[in-house]
């Protein structure tokens, strides 16, 4: 409601509503954003791409700690994937096939 200047309050103008509590709404589009959107098919093969990514990098350690590193870190990112049934890709509007 805008006040005497036509003007939205901050807190209006930032927040929607949401049943009588008021949340605001970049958390909103977050919440939706990180909604699990994979099913089993597509965890299982995250959860196998976090594997040998994870082999990848003990072995690519030897060759290069920049590599081993870069390895490790995807795996772990892979597997937060794969556990929370959740892909970058897909919440970025990406279709990806599994």
């Amino acid at each position: 409601m805008p006040n005497r200047h036509g003007c939205m309050q901050t807190s209006q103008r930032f927040c929607g509503r949401v049943g009588a509590a008021t949340t605001p709404l970049p958390r909103r589009r977050m919440r939706r954003f990180f909604q699990p959107n994979l099913e089993s098919r597509g965890r299982l093969a995250r959860g196998l791409t976090a594997l040998a990514c994870l082999i990848g990098g003990v072995i690519g350690w030897r060759f290069s700690a920049w590599l081993g590193l870069g390895l490790l870190v995807t795996a772990l990112f892979v597997a937060f994937e794969a556990l929370r049934g959740w892909c970058v890709l897909r919440a970025c509007g990406i279709r990806t096939r599994l």
